[in-house]
């Protein structure tokens, strides 16, 4: 089992709280261990020597020993703390940073081209050509054929034995009917049986 303890970073106010977990075991030693120096002072202020662990101890000593014990779990939890936050400042520092490297890639493709290998010397790699797979093209080819039978359209082959008729021949325009001849006028034909008259009888 875990405890969780809640700790801001003061550095960004408007960073989320960052938790940070201490194991019970860890807090239950220091417990253990001051409840021990705790228990010595108040219990045995009249024993100067304890012979204990195959050596001798003075309280003094004795007391320094566990409060040691207790100093080093506690710079154990606060480097475990700080190292919690760290993780989340750089957490924040990458997200940041990744989005301003992604900016400059896209500047970069501009400026040589998204398949270019000038992008390598900036740590980018040139950008493949999409390689479609068999599958695929037979979809893509059963598609468009679909497509043509609904469209009623031809392919090149099609196209070619189709052959366009010759133009019609404008019709020959026929010429206009004979005039029957005209008949010559009275007013103009000489009169037949008809003599000059003279000045005078004969």
């Amino acid at each position: 089992m875990t405890t969780q303890n809640t700790s801001t970073n003061t550095g960004n106010s408007s960073a989320a709280p960052v938790i940070t977990t201490v194991t019970n075991t860890k807090v239950n030693i220091e417990a253990l261990y001051q409840t021990l120096v705790t228990g010595i002072l108040a219990n045995l202020a009249d024993v100067t020597t304890f012979p204990i662990g195959g050596g001798s101890y003075s309280r003094e000593e004795l007391i320094a020993r566990f409060q040691e014990g207790i100093a080093a779990a506690e710079k154990t939890k606060a480097s475990k703390n700080q190292w919690h936050l760290d993780v989340q400042s750089e957490r924040q520092a990458q997200a940041a940073v990744r989005a301003l490297r992604k900016a400059m890639q896209r500047y970069l493709q501009g400026r040589y081209g998204s398949d270019s290998a000038k992008l390598g010397e900036f740590g980018f790699a040139p950008s493949k050509p999409r390689k479609t797979s068999a599958k695929t093209k037979a979809t893509a080819a059963v598609k468009a054929k679909a497509t043509r039978v609904a469209r009623n359209t031809v392919g090149k082959v099609q196209r070619k034995a189709v052959k366009a008729a010759p133009p019609a021949s404008p019709p020959v325009a026929s010429p206009p009917p004979a005039s029957p001849p005209t008949a010559p006028s009275s007013a103009t034909a000489p009169a037949t049986g008809a003599h000059p008259t003279s000045g005078g009888a004969a």
